[in-house]
């Protein structure tokens, strides 16, 4: 059987509950709904907080640690951290890097700049050089968040540096403005500049979503889901792993016998897809991208 590491994004930083009321806010709020993915099947929690107060995206270290400690006292989540901007604010390299002190283990990094929708997601060469330094000081892994070609270039290029390992995590991230497009040729070409020994996720915005990521289950990578792709999960070959053995799986490579099966398991798997293909993609409003309800649109 297959293995599959489910992430489970908790609340992300630019939704707010003027868009849907069933975002977590609070400390205690994130920290339920990632038990609650947990319980449903993820072994990776992917983690932005909130001010209280206002329900903006914040980088209080103080806010991360409350989640960090009750998420570890009630499960055995792997916990992967930010380190991304938040929407119409500038912070600092050493806000923006302050959750690698609590030691999670993965902390997202954009590998790159980009546009987005107006804004320009600066991510400079130096940011990520320091912020790969000190994970690689603390024993953190990076997951390396690629959002087009060039930033899977600039991983290798730290690679090359000696700032990453060679068992490399990338996080392709599909569908956001002006970055690359939730389209087949667009994973496709993505996926192929990624080295064989790599292990890789995707993370898909807009109506897409449920196709793109049934795609990367059928290529042989991991996913940061809609709801409807546990229940595919619970009806195939799939199986979903626990977080102690994503820990391991991360690392490794996938061996020769299991890619010779890699054909009779996607014949099985787009067999079973196919037949519910009508009831998958009947109503797309109601595609929704974790446990706390948020539409993709």
């Amino acid at each position: 059987m297959d293995k599959l590491i489910i992430t489970a994004a908790i609340s992300g930083s630019g939704v707010t509950r003027d868009m849907t009321p069933n975002v977590p806010i609070t400390p205690d709020e994130i920290t339920k709904s990632a038990i609650e993915c947990w319980r449903a099947g993820a072994a990776i929690a992917h983690i932005h907080v909130r001010d209280p107060e206002t329900g903006l995206g914040s980088l209080d270290l103080d806010l991360f640690k409350q989640v960090v400690e009750k998420v570890r006292e009630q499960s055995d989540l792997i916990i992967c951290l930010t380190t991304s901007d938040i929407p119409g604010r500038n912070p600092s390299v050493a806000d923006r890097l302050s959750t690698i002190a609590l030691l999670p283990e993965l902390v997202e990094l954009p590998m790159g700049s980009i546009n987005l929708a107006g804004k320009t997601f600066i991510n400079s060469p130096e940011f990520i050089k320091e912020a790969l330094i000190r994970m690689k000081n603390n024993g953190v892994k990076p997951e390396l968040a690629v959002l087009d070609t060039g930033m899977i270039m600039s991983a290798f290029r730290m690679q090359e540096e000696g700032l990453i390992e060679d068992d490399m995590h990338f996080q392709i991230l599909l569908g956001t403005p002006w970055g690359a497009p939730a389209t087949p040729k667009s994973l496709l070409y993505l996926y192929e500049q990624i080295p064989d020994k790599a292990s890789w996720s995707v993370a898909v915005r807009g109506e897409a979503s449920l196709s793109m990521h049934i795609m990367a289950l059928i290529m042989g990578g991991h996913v940061r889901p809609v709801w409807r792709i546990i229940f595919i999960c619970k009806k195939t070959f799939l199986q979903r792993i626990t977080p102690s053995w994503s820990n391991a799986l991360y690392g490794l490579q996938k061996s020769l016998e299991e890619k010779r099966r890699l054909q009779m398991r996607q014949e099985k798997f787009l067999s079973y897809v196919n037949s519910l293909w009508p009831v998958l993609f009947f109503n797309q409003q109601y595609i929704l991208t974790s446990n706390n309800g948020h539409a993709m649109r």
